[in-house]
C-alpha cells in the first residue's frame, strides 16, 4: 500500500515525541527513528509529498542505514 511520505515522516517523528513523553530515553528507537526520516528526505530528494511503500522504504532503509548519516 502506497502512502504520502509525509504522513511516514510525520509518523517517526511522532513516535520520537512518543518515547520523549514517557521518559523512557530509549535513546537507540528515537535516534533510528530521526534518521529513518532523514534518510526518507535524501532518498525522496526532499518531495515528501510523493506516495511511497513504506514497507519496502524502511527495509531499503534498513539495508543501507550503515552507508549513510
Amino acid at each position: 500500500m502506497k502512502t504520502r511520505a509525509s504522513l511516514i515522516a510525520m509518523s517517526h517523528l511522532s513516535d520520537v515525541q512518543e518515547v520523549l513523553s514517557m521518559n523512557t530515553m530509549d535513546v537507540q528507537t528515537m535516534n533510528r527513528d530521526i534518521n529513518f526520516v532523514k534518510w526518507l528526505i535524501l532518498e525522496l530528494k526532499g518531495n515528501l509529498s510523493k506516495e511511497i511503500d513504506a514497507d519496502k522504504m524502511w527495509k531499503k532503509f534498513v539495508v543501507n542505514k550503515n552507508k549513510v548519516l
